[in-house]
């Protein structure tokens, strides 16, 4: 007879990637309840109970760089009633990855936070569903370098200006291109590198900036566009 300790409180569970959960919410996170190991099927006079998973397994931050590859030991939160933990076998419902016996292993390519859905199985069939975490980060990642000194714009009155910030960004992961630009102060938009404005007065204007990589890191940078009267 088979008994399943851990159940979805849902349907549609996805893998899970970069943006974090995709899907997973706090409800079906607590119906996992296999780490209990409380539940189990009495087969004759005997009470078979599913496999423990120790929930600080849940708890517990698990690091990882990407494209390096990250292993995780399950044997040391497993526990159960009839086998060894190296005799359970456990494998992986979703999250990627896969088990060479307790040893779980993936490279995860692209940072962010991963949810692993694994299930462990008895020798009498009795199973437990549980999950655990992985923060990927990428190797010795730095915030965008912004140039401390952009030299002074000139822009028309009432006219379109576009500046190029590409040439005075530079990153160690992400090209410039792919980075995330947003003003902090000052009018105009940023489309990609490329900041946007039509001014309606003269002067000198100061625009502030910041630019954010793949990584979550972040830089800051400004200048100064000169409005002058169109020749």
């Amino acid at each position: 007879m088979r008994r399943t300790v851990g159940s979805y409180a849902g349907a549609g569970l996805l893998a899970l990637g970069p943006s974090g959960l995709a899907g997973l919410t706090a409800g079906l996170i607590m119906g996992l309840i296999g780490a209990s190991g409380c539940l189990g099927v009495r087969s004759g006079s005997i009470i078979e109970t599913a496999p423990r998973i120790d929930p600080i397994l849940s708890y517990e931050a698990h690091d990882a760089t990407a494209g390096t590859p990250f292993i995780l030991d399950l044997a040391p939160y497993l526990s159960d009633d009839e086998d060894e933990p190296w005799e359970l076998l456990c494998e992986v419902v979703a999250g990627g990855g896969s088990f060479d016996g307790q040893v779980y292993s993936n490279t995860f390519t692209t940072a962010g936070v991963y949810y692993v859905i694994i299930r462990v199985t008895d020798s009498t069939s009795n199973v437990t569903e549980s999950y655990f975490s992985v923060s990927v980060d990428y190797l010795g990642n730095k915030a965008p370098l912004v140039n401390a000194s952009i030299p002074t714009q000139t822009a028309y009155l009432g006219t379109d200006f576009y500046f190029n910030l590409a040439g005075h960004v530079t990153d160690d992961i992400d090209p410039v291109a792919e980075l995330d630009y947003s003003l902090t102060a000052g009018p105009g938009e940023f489309i990609g590198p490329i900041y946007y404005s039509v001014f309606g007065s003269l002067g000198p204007v100061t625009v502030d900036f910041v630019v954010a990589d793949s990584g979550g890191l972040s830089g800051s940078g400004s200048f100064v566009v000169d409005v002058v009267d169109a020749p």
